[in-house]
């Protein structure tokens, strides 16, 4: 069964170096503003965006010769996008580059997408394929001269959720989370 992700998670992160703490927080604090007013502009709200906690370390530079010395203060900072509206999130994650013309240095990664109604499609999906079950059993049992009788035990098996088109399986199954169009298997 084909399904279409309907939720999506994206991650990114913005970095500067600059020669002092002072500088480096306030080039921070500027570069946050810019980024959370761009996606605005895009058409994300506020409280779709997460900012996680401002990091910062000693960023050192390594001589001729061996030896370093520190030449001042490496900052960065990761946030998320969450909306419904996979293929907005697909898109912003591509389009955001742009700001490195304005000298932001940004990395974004591969969104996550999901697919919210899973739990009501494993049900549709089990009775549809204990329905299989039961006319293949019974065609074995015909075949040999016999009669199937009741279920003794069940088992769900796993659930397969992969790209389209994608012949990846596991024993324990996959849930793809790079693709907006996935296709969902069980086996019984």
């Amino acid at each position: 069964m084909n399904i279409t992700s309907d939720f999506a998670t994206w991650t990114a992160s913005f970095a500067t170096t600059t020669p002092t703490l002072a500088e480096g927080h306030s080039r921070m604090v500027a570069i946050k503003e810019r980024i959370e007013n761009y996606l605005i502009e895009n058409g994300f709200s506020k409280d779709s965006i997460e900012f996680q906690t401002l990091g910062s370390h000693g960023h050192i530079e390594f001589m001729r010769g061996g030896g370093s010395r520190a030449i001042g203060q490496r900052f960065h900072q990761i946030f998320t996008v969450n909306s419904f509206d996979v293929n907005k999130i697909r898109d912003i994650s591509q389009q955001i580059t742009e700001l490195m013309a304005e000298g932001i240095e940004i990395n974004s990664w591969q969104p996550q997408c999901s697919y919210t109604g899973l739990n009501d499609l494993r049900i549709i999906m089990l009775s549809e394929a204990t329905k299989d079950a039961k006319a293949r059993a019974e065609e074995m049992a015909k075949s040999s001269g016999n009669k199937i009788g009741s279920i003794l035990s069940a088992s769900q098996g796993v659930f397969q959720i992969t790209a389209v088109n994608s012949t990846e399986i596991a024993d324990y199954g996959i849930n793809d989370r790079s693709s907006i169009e996935k296709t969902q298997a069980n086996s019984l």
